[in-house]
């Protein structure tokens, strides 16, 4: 019994040592989260440096002396410092990098005359496309040849700005397009407007998922009596102008079921392509 005593002591002794640790951790951990702040000085002390570039980016001086690559620096901050501080000197990192950076410019794929009556050919053909569209969206700058024989679609913000391209190769179908390097996809799409006067108000949108859609689309419903603008959603997770969209009367919605009831979501008023022309033979 008193060998049994003595060992719930000691087990005793040691719980109270383990608790003791355990919270002085927990106070120090607490203490590191609470960090809104994390100086130079801090990080070079702890990576035992007496001497460094006052200027240099946080990040950058621990992967320098540690000799490591951006994950396990990142790791290594928040290991010293608590997760708070880690945060902050990461995006204190980024933006000193950004700041330094200028900002990239979107450069479209070089064209080709060569190569356009090939990608005339092709889309007049294969979807019976009019030339004098064609012609149309080359002379607008929204379609042309590039040096590899692919057609190039451009896509804009509703400013006109150009923001990326689609460049489309001949030999694969109609849905498998790749976006040009440096495309912001976010930002813009591949968009125009038909019908009625140039400087018209648009009353009607017709949203579809590519530009060849949009094209084939805009030909099946010609002549176009109003306005009318098509747009071009390349994926599920495009962002929609819903701003712009929501002050139209008509928001048309040439696109799968599934993708129509997700932007009926955003937009109460759109409406199913099939539907809407029913409306309109009816009138």
């Amino acid at each position: 019994m008193l060998q049994q005593l003595t060992e719930l002591k000691q087990t005793a002794s040691k719980s109270e040592q383990l608790r003791k640790q355990l919270e002085n951790e927990v106070k120090l951990l607490s203490s590191n989260q609470k960090r809104q702040n994390l100086s130079q000085e801090e990080i070079a002390y702890e990576l035992g440096l007496n001497q460094y570039k006052q200027n240099d980016n946080p990040l950058l001086l621990v992967m320098s002396v540690n000799k490591c690559n951006f994950d396990d620096a990142v790791v290594w901050l928040r290991d010293r410092f608590g997760e708070t501080a880690m945060t902050q000197a990461v995006s204190q990192s980024a933006l000193s990098i950004a700041r330094q950076t200028q900002e990239s410019i979107f450069a479209p794929p070089i064209p080709s005359p060569n190569h356009i009556s090939i990608v005339e050919n092709y889309l007049s053909q294969k979807y019976s496309i009019p030339q004098k569209l064609l012609k149309s969206l080359q002379q607008r700058g929204l379609l042309y040849a590039s040096t590899d024989g692919n057609a190039v679609f451009i896509a804009r913000n509703l400013d006109g700005g150009t923001t990326g391209a689609y460049s489309y190769s001949l030999k694969n179908s109609e849905y498998e397009f790749s976006l040009h390097s440096g495309s912001r996809r976010s930002i813009g799409w591949f968009h125009l407007s038909v019908g009625g006067s140039n400087s018209g108000l648009i009353k009607t949108a017709v949203l579809n998922s590519s530009p060849i859609d949009a094209l084939k689309i805009m030909v099946r419903n010609a002549p176009h009596n109003h306005r009318t603008l098509y747009l071009t959603l390349d994926n599920e997770n495009a962002p929609l102008p819903s701003e712009f969209l929501k002050t139209l009367p008509n928001v048309v919605v040439a696109m799968p079921e599934k993708r129509i009831m997700a932007i009926r979501k955003i937009l109460p008023n759109a409406i199913d392509a099939s539907k809407y022309k029913q409306q309109q033979q009816s009138y």
